[in-house]
């Protein structure tokens, strides 16, 4: 059986390096679905409605999943943050949908739990 100690230095050998993310690279990893496209596309309709709001959800509920603190958004709807996510898409047309929602998701977690974005 393993000690806690050496636990926690292999977990610090592994982890440490693989946090250290290039700029180049995205945060997220491998992504899959309409997030990866510009807003533009959806704003300008190429999108269907329920996809869009299908992957935003379901985006939100991944990055609540995996918080420590999975409330984010609790002090509103899915329908607004929806909202709020289109509204960011039309102010900014050549960024990917998952790019913008995770700006909101930093800016609500900060707004209603007290965390820096």
């Amino acid at each position: 059986m393993m000690t806690v100690t050496r636990a926690a230095l292999i977990f610090i050998v592994v982890a440490l390096p693989c946090s250290q993310v290039s700029q180049a690279q995205t945060q997220f990893g491998t992504m899959f679905g309409l997030g990866r496209l510009s807003c533009a596309k959806w704003v300008n309709n190429r999108l269907t409605e329920n996809e869009a709001v299908g992957w935003i959800l379901g985006y939100w509920t991944g990055l609540n999943t995996f918080n420590s603190d999975p409330l984010v958004g609790h002090l509103t709807d899915g329908q607004n943050i929806v909202a709020e996510v289109r509204r960011a898409c039309w102010q900014h047309p050549s960024q990917r949908i998952l790019d913008v929602e995770f700006e909101i998701y930093k800016r609500i977690w900060a707004q209603e739990v007290g965390h820096e974005g």
